[in-house]
């Protein structure tokens, strides 16, 4: 008969792990299941400016009282806005504050309570800005218990401003495009897959009956049959996470009597993708067929 033995076990974080793994003591809420895909209720806020819808988050190193940022679907990555951030010259307005014209931004980002910076980034895309900066990891809270660490995009220069020109550039821009860390937590386990819907809004404040009540609008054309009364919409991506479409209405060309008689349709196909944002007003196009 032997004795018995003691056993050492040493723990150590394996570096070369997922990104976004977490080894530490935080009590978490208690869910139905580990299995079943969360759900993210992302509610706009008031401040929607522009007829853009924006949303509340919460984002470590952002002390403001409620911050609301724009969310952007074809960005992996997330932006804010350092307290300190400056531009270069921009169209005709100079250098100065990225608070001050064309960029309008809500500087609220001061890096407080978060670890030493993880790199440096330069001249980065990010929903028409380019911009230049510090990277740090943070924590993304949507509502009370939606939270991710993810990697944010302090900018700290703002070189271009394309989409948002002059208008309310928010504390950030929120990517959620399918490579981000945002998607991680609400893939089904089973099917590998993601399936969210979206209902934006914009408000009328002019012409006969204006009104500051929301109107719902949506994706599709003047046949709504698809998705009109539906929860949601399958649409089938491409392989770069863009659609596919088969017609473009450009608008009205004619009137009859003041009413609207006809539109210019211009039939597409898979060789011209689109991508829907959520973060600037208008659609995607490839330069030859906006010309």
């Amino acid at each position: 008969m032997s004795g018995v033995n003691s056993v050492s076990v040493d723990m150590y974080k394996n570096l070369n792990a997922l990104s976004s793994t977490y080894i530490g003591s935080d009590i978490v809420p208690t869910g139905a299941s580990v299995f079943v895909t969360p759900v993210a209720q992302l509610e706009p806020t008031i401040n929607s400016k522009n007829g853009l819808p924006t949303f509340s988050a919460k984002v470590s190193g952002v002390t403001d009282t409620s911050p609301y940022y724009l969310l952007d679907f074809a960005s992996d990555r997330t932006l804010v806005w350092d307290i300190d951030c400056k531009t270069t010259e921009i169209g005709n307005y100079p250098a100065g504050a990225c608070s001050d014209a064309p960029v309008l931004a809500e500087m609220g980002f001061d890096g407080s309570q978060l670890p030493g910076s993880t790199g440096t980034f330069s001249e980065a895309k990010f929903g028409g800005y380019v911009v230049s900066g510090t990277k740090y990891r943070s924590e993304l809270c949507f509502g009370e218990y939606n939270c991710k660490y993810v990697e944010v995009y302090d900018a700290q220069q703002v070189s271009q401003n394309n989409w948002n020109y002059n208008k309310d550039g928010t504390y950030g821009i929120i990517g959620m495009g399918p490579g981000s860390f945002i998607w991680e937590g609400f893939v089904d386990p089973d099917t590998k897959r993601s399936v969210f819907s979206i209902e934006l809004a914009r408000t009328s404040n002019y012409g006969i009956g204006a009104s500051t009540q929301p109107s719902n609008i949506t994706f599709g054309s003047a046949n709504d049959e698809a998705y009109a009364g539906h929860d949601s919409v399958y649409m089938t991506a491409l392989s770069n996470y863009t659609y596919g479409l088969k017609n473009l209405g450009f608008g009205i060309v004619y009137q009859t009597n003041g009413e609207d008689s006809s539109e210019f349709f211009y039939q597409l196909n898979k060789d011209y993708p689109v991508t829907f944002n959520t973060n600037f007003k208008g659609l995607g196009l490839p330069a030859n067929v906006y010309s």
